[in-house]
């Protein structure tokens, strides 16, 4: 699993980003080893999920998600924030929104830095 800092470091994408490696106010009695992070939402993917462009959004870092969980992940590179479901040998990455085509690739070129916890709207 990448650290939040090797995630910054690797996506464009992000532009802003608040470290908090020993306080997650939005994940009550939650206890976090290897810190959280949050991201804006960069597009219009999860509207119909309540997330929009721009919100400020709470990831605790987790590689193995559970199927449903809102995600960020990188794949070539890029950052996507999608429900993540696990098919067999392949990931797929669902958007809420139906302007926006679903995301499917091996598990192995996924690379989930985080599970969404909560949102700040913008």
């Amino acid at each position: 699993m990448q650290s939040a800092a090797q995630v910054y470091d690797s996506v464009n994408e992000i532009k802003e980003c608040i470290y908090q490696p020993d306080y997650f106010p939005f994940a009550p009695g939650k206890i976090i080893n290897d810190g959280a992070f949050s991201v804006r939402m960069p597009g219009e993917a999860m509207l119909d999920a309540g997330i929009k462009a721009g919100d400020l959004l709470m990831v605790q870092n987790e590689s193995n998600p559970q199927d449903g969980s809102i995600v960020v992940a990188l794949i070539n590179g890029n950052m996507v924030i999608r429900r993540y479901f696990l098919l067999n040998d392949k990931v797929c990455l669902s958007p809420e929104n139906v302007d926006f085509p679903a995301i499917e690739a091996k598990k192995d070129s996924v690379n989930v830095c985080g599970v969404v916890m909560n949102r700040v709207p913008a």
